[in-house]
């Protein structure tokens, strides 16, 4: 289990800057602006250099209001998502975790690398929530 935790939140960085090239039908238009805005950007950054650490569930109320924002671009609610799963995660929810990442899939801000990925995460979620029929049928799409 210690190594699914590690694949899921270095997932989670590597995500912020990766690419890739397979296709989906919800996946980064080409042009896409894939970097946050000043404010965004400097809201993120206070919780990642946050210098009180706040714990896990001080995390996901931040991240679930900053997704409340109207402003945010398509990419800048994707990689929230995935900030908010990876806390999710912390706290052993994998119902939630799975539900945020498959926001950031739904946001429409990630490449085709960063969905596919995230659904390999997703699957293996399931399986480790004791939901092996479901995951293994999410594997089965993805490897489809």
């Amino acid at each position: 289990m210690r190594r699914m935790r590690n694949s899921i939140l270095g997932l989670t960085l590597v995500m912020c800057v990766g690419s890739g090239t397979a296709a989906f039908a919800c996946s980064a238009p080409d042009g896409q602006v894939r970097q946050f805005s000043a404010k965004t950007g400097s809201l993120v950054n206070a919780i990642l250099v946050d210098p009180n650490g706040k714990n896990d569930l001080d995390r996901i109320t931040y991240l679930r209001d900053l997704l409340s924002e109207n402003s945010l671009n398509a990419y800048e609610a994707a990689t929230i998502s995935q900030m908010l799963g990876a806390a999710y995660y912390e706290l052993n929810d994998y119902d939630r975790a799975i539900e945020a990442f498959e926001m950031a899939i739904d946001a429409c801000g990630l490449l085709p690398k960063e969905v596919s990925n995230l659904q390999v995460n997703i699957a293996q979620l399931l399986i480790a929530d004791n939901k092996p029929a479901k995951g293994a049928q999410r594997l089965e799409d993805w490897i489809a």
